[in-house]
């Protein structure tokens, strides 16, 4: 665990070696990621420890990824105005559910089983790096100053994907050899956010509203412009045919009316690309 998370287990039985670590493997370049053009700075950095010696060669030309977090990083200003963004926009909160944390935010998927398991975490980078828990590493950076200014209001995205199922389809590939993983140019958060979020632009015009209007603004008030209280009692009223999203989709539009926010600034689409 110090000064950075590292696994290693070798079954001799089998032949087969499984290694699991995060970026911060890469010391003074963590600010690069993990990508195909450091992935044997991060071994090597494992055989500096002197636990074991890894083939390095090998283990690029012949291993497969198991499981992955696809990671990117934003700089962000107005942090706390995206994670609102989120919680009023979830399409749909029985298949989708929202967890605050004091740094940020994680959405996932309502399933019973793993292998269909999607979660994003959204979270205040520069912030996580200044925990108790990173000061052994970063008491090893000779770079520290520079690699904490570098994480100055960046915000990063993590998609947990955890079977190889996941990962070939979330990253467009047909195996999941290292290499190909490490390759792939896909951008699986713009298809996590396309299923879990509503992101609608509209124009700031409340100064006329229609009858039906007026009458959804008494709805979004009696649940105190909670859209998931708004949500529950939808549900309530509407036929079994009738589809939830297309339901809620005029309170959606009506509390951003009423909201009055530019919506623009909080593109979450926009900022992924």
């Amino acid at each position: 665990m110090i000064p950075y998370s590292l696994i290693i287990i070798i079954d001799y039985t089998k032949q087969s070696l499984i290694l699991e670590f995060t970026s911060k493997i890469l010391l003074e370049n963590y600010t690069e990621l993990i990508n195909y053009k450091n992935i044997e700075t991060c071994l090597s950095n494992i055989n500096n420890l002197e636990i074991c010696n890894l083939d390095i060669k090998s283990i690029i030309l012949d291993s497969n990824i198991l499981k992955c977090d696809v990671t990117k990083d934003i700089q962000i200003k107005n942090f706390p105005q995206i994670i609102q963004y989120i919680k009023e926009n979830i399409i749909n909160y029985k298949k989708w559910i929202y967890k605050e944390y004091k740094n940020g935010i994680s959405i996932e998927n309502v399933v019973s089983t793993a292998r269909y398991k999607k979660r994003l975490t959204i979270y205040n980078k520069q912030k996580e790096l200044e925990k108790s828990t990173n000061i052994e590493y970063l008491r090893l950076l000779k770079n520290k100053e520079e690699i904490i200014a570098y994480f100055h209001n960046k915000i990063r995205f993590e998609l947990n994907i955890n079977t190889v199922e996941q990962i070939r389809k979330f990253l467009q590939i047909s195996n999941n050899n290292l290499m190909s993983v490490l390759y792939s140019v896909a951008n699986p958060f713009l298809s996590i956010i396309n299923e879990a979020i509503n992101c609608i632009n509209i124009e700031e015009n409340t100064s006329v509203m229609s009858l039906h209007e007026y009458e959804r603004s008494i709805l979004l008030k009696q649940c105190d412009y909670d859209l998931q209280k708004v949500e529950i009692i939808i549900r309530k009223y509407i036929s079994k045919n009738t589809s939830i999203n297309r339901a809620m989709q005029p309170y959606r539009e009506l509390y951003q009316k009423l909201k009055a926010t530019k919506t623009n600034t909080t593109d979450i689409k926009k900022l992924l690309i």
